[in-house]
């Protein structure tokens, strides 16, 4: 009995946490969307611009800070901007702006991105990413923003956001096969494993 009322504490809990995490992830995306319209507004507020960054650069700071907690969904999110780039292709405009066109190579392009970014970012999800796996969320996060910000400049937003990623891939994937040898050597050298492994 004790153990069915603690699971189910357990999930009650979970649930809780999540749906912290989603409203979490919903103010963030409507404090990005404030501080772009704040830089927009530029002509009518003197001091709006710096603001919108101070706003948005806030917002990053807190993506760094909280990575570990939702970078597991990361890959599902851009996962699902590649689908809506694939609806792009073929409706020829914007999924959430159907009075907005947009060119089909354009929209290519974006999928191209987005389905690469989402392939490559799969490797944070195994395991914590490193300092330059970090680096290169929050720069792809600063791209998608940029993107958001300047729509006509938005595929090369994109492409510069995938290139970090992948540059991190590069970068990590030789560190990471060397810790794991690393690790394996010294798993061997314990007194206890070298013990166990004589006849």
């Amino acid at each position: 009995m004790s153990n069915r009322r603690r699971s189910v504490g357990e999930q009650v809990r979970g649930g809780l946490v999540l749906t912290g995490k989603i409203v979490l992830g919903g103010v963030c995306l409507f404090a990005v969307g404030v501080g772009i319209v704040m830089i927009e507004v530029r002509s009518r507020l003197p001091h709006s611009p710096a603001l919108g960054l101070a706003v948005i650069a806030g917002v990053l700071w807190f993506a760094l800070a909280t990575m570990d907690h939702w970078v597991k969904a990361f890959p599902a999110v851009i996962a699902y901007g590649a689908f809506n780039a694939l609806v792009s292709i073929g409706s020829g405009h914007l999924t959430n702006q159907p009075n907005a066109p947009l060119p089909r190579y354009e929209a290519a392009l974006a999928w191209l991105f987005l389905a690469g970014a989402a392939a490559v970012s799969v490797r944070f999800v195994k395991t914590a990413p490193a300092a330059a796996g970090r680096a290169a969320v929050i720069c792809y996060l600063a791209c998608f923003v940029w993107a958001m910000a300047s729509p006509q400049t938005g595929v090369l937003a994109l492409g510069v956001g995938f290139a970090a990623l992948l540059a991190a891939f590069v970068y990590d994937r030789p560190w990471r096969r060397r810790r794991r040898v690393l690790r394996r050597r010294a798993t061997e050298a314990l007194p206890g494993r070298s013990r166990g492994s004589q006849p």
